[in-house]
């Protein structure tokens, strides 16, 4: 029994369900995270399951599919959290095994809890499923590892599956993942020669053959036009948000602000250095002791039997600062150089912080690291077992959230309409982008009420009009417009006019200067026009519903 208990796998999977405990009470209902992104990815789960399945570039396949197969045998709630749990199982799991290839097996347990629990993956976990789904990557680099001391046909075709599976399951993770073969493809052929370039090509062919069949229309129209064009659907961000959106110092020396004993002193740092991005993409605290632990162990020596370890931690950590920091002209930051070019074929990219989980797992080796070598002298034995604890005390920090998601959260007025008509065809105001927080909430309403949600169409995607065309709700023109694509109610949705763009339990991760107020958020100040007319049985605090004649 002791056996068992004490047993790596067993050990990972106690932690997980003790983290996901306050969604395991309500697994159908109380979603892992805070609300937002998470509510648009557990309505599109749901969405998947209502009509024909398909699959475009817009989405990676691989989420899509685990989301829409779950979601069939537990619904949507529950398949977002059993993704979650995979996130941090797996996580751990294959990062044990990576972590092995390169230090004792206590200690490789150990550096693995610290990346599958470290806050840039927690607090990634509390709002983008797909980014923390780290599990493929940490496979990935397991597998190499393993080719990287006996290259075989074999090795060669799991590390391609390994890569196929990063790819398909996030974009971002896919940037992540390319550069990390890329770069492991210079130093094998370097290394085996002939056998390496056979090897890598074979791990080329068979990823390739795995991913280019859903990929063909992003790839095709890289050959064809030099980048990824606009009609493929995929967001096209501007290259200045790259600069946002990149890695800076005060990132790693700055603790979350969730952390139980300094969190609230550190709250206005940890904001006001986010320079307009948020906490979720900008945190790569690991606490002092593991960095300063780390960057002795770049300069001391260590034992030849880990210097692959520090090889690896080094290449690592340079691959996310090389991709991750941006550059200073003297008067803004502007996106690092190989930031650029990626960006002017695939504006999709913007997030290049993103690269900062290769710093956290380059640090997180390089931490533990020092800690074999202490514990490996009598002497230095309990000031390894105090470090460490130091190291879990300061990570493990930030306490797990969740949301409801349940016919609670929809406005009770809304409610009532839909019982007492039988065409609830509505738009909801303020007009959120798709993809934005209140698009997503507004979304999951459809889950537990039969209305048909005129925001979910897009409707001005569908003609040479605009958003901004539809942007007020009392201008005679909007409502004429809309009355004519067959929407019959108006609701003003008066929470989101109150706070903004981003709820309360959110704001607090962003920048303060956060604009929260973006084109059409203000209440419309003009007056009701006569095409409205207000359902005082249907309104109340926290909705307005008016009827469209």
């Amino acid at each position: 029994m002791k056996k068992i208990l004490t047993h790596p796998l067993c050990i990972i999977g106690i932690l997980t369900l003790a983290w996901f405990a306050p969604v395991l009470i309500d697994f159908t209902h109380q979603a892992y995270g805070l609300v937002g992104d998470p509510s648009g990815a557990i309505w599109s789960f749901y969405d998947s399951t209502q009509r024909p399945l398909t699959f475009g570039p817009t989405q990676p396949i691989l989420l899509a599919a685990e989301g829409w197969a779950l979601t069939h045998l537990f619904g949507p709630v529950a398949a977002y959290n059993l993704l979650s749990i995979a996130a941090f199982f797996l996580t751990a799991w294959w990062g044990y095994r990576f972590f092995a290839t390169l230090m004792p097996r206590g200690w490789a347990l150990f550096a693995a809890l610290v990346v599958a629990w470290s806050p840039y993956h927690v607090l990634q976990s509390m709002q983008h499923l797909g980014i923390a789904s780290i599990q493929y990557l940490m496979l990935l680099l397991w597998l190499l590892a393993r080719a990287w001391r006996t290259p075989t046909s074999a090795s060669a075709v799991l590390v391609g599956v390994a890569g196929a599976l990063v790819v398909l399951h996030d974009y971002y993770l896919a940037l992540i993942a390319g550069v990390i073969l890329i770069t492991f493809s210079i130093l094998f052929i370097t290394r085996y020669r002939v056998k390496g370039i056979i090897h890598a090509s074979t791990s080329a062919l068979v990823a390739g053959a795995l991913t280019v069949p859903f990929l063909w229309e992003i790839v095709k129209s890289v050959f064809v036009s030099g980048t990824i064009p606009v009609n493929l659907g995929l967001p096209v961000r501007e290259a200045t948000e790259s600069a946002v959106y990149s890695i800076r110092a005060a990132n790693f020396v700055v603790p979350p602000l969730d952390h139980p004993l300094v969190g609230s002193v550190t709250e206005v740092a940890a904001r006001v250095q986010l320079l307009g991005s948020n906490l979720f993409e900008q945190t790569f605290w690991l606490g002092i002791v593991a960095l300063g632990i780390a960057g002795a162990m770049l300069v001391l020596k260590v034992p030849r039997s880990l210097r692959h370890a520090k090889v690896v931690a080094i290449i690592l950590i340079v691959l996310g600062l090389l991709f991750g920091v941006s550059s200073y002209n003297g008067t803004h930051l502007e996106p690092s150089a190989l930031a650029a070019v990626i960006h002017a074929v695939a504006p999709v990219f913007r997030v290049w912080a993103r690269f900062g989980v290769l710093v956290v797992i380059g640090v997180s080796i390089l931490a533990t690291l020092g800690l074999t070598r202490m514990s490996q002298h009598p002497k230095t034995r309990v000031f390894a077992l105090l470090a460490a604890g130091f190291i879990l005390i300061e990570i493990f920090m930030l306490p797990p959230r969740s949301f409801e998601v349940s016919a609670q959260i929809v406005p009770g007025g809304l409610k009532r309409l839909a019982v007492d008509s039988s065409d609830v065809s509505m738009v909801v105001y303020p007009l959120a982008p798709s993809g934005e927080i209140r698009d997503s909430i507004y979304r999951t309403w459809t889950m537990f009420v039969p209305i048909k949600l005129w925001n979910l169409e897009s409707g001005w995607n569908t003609h040479t009009l605009t958003r901004e065309d539809y942007i007020n709700p009392f201008d005679s023109q909007t409502l004429a417009r809309l009355k004519g694509q067959g929407v019959r109610y108006l609701a003003l949705d008066l929470t989101a006019y109150t706070q903004g763009a981003v709820p309360p339990e959110i704001m607090r991760y962003y920048d303060p200067l956060f604009p929260n107020f973006p084109l059409g958020y203000p209440f419309p100040t003009n007056p009701i026009p006569p095409e409205l007319k207000e359902l005082s049985d249907y309104s109340n605090g926290t909705i307005r519903i008016f009827e469209i004649k």
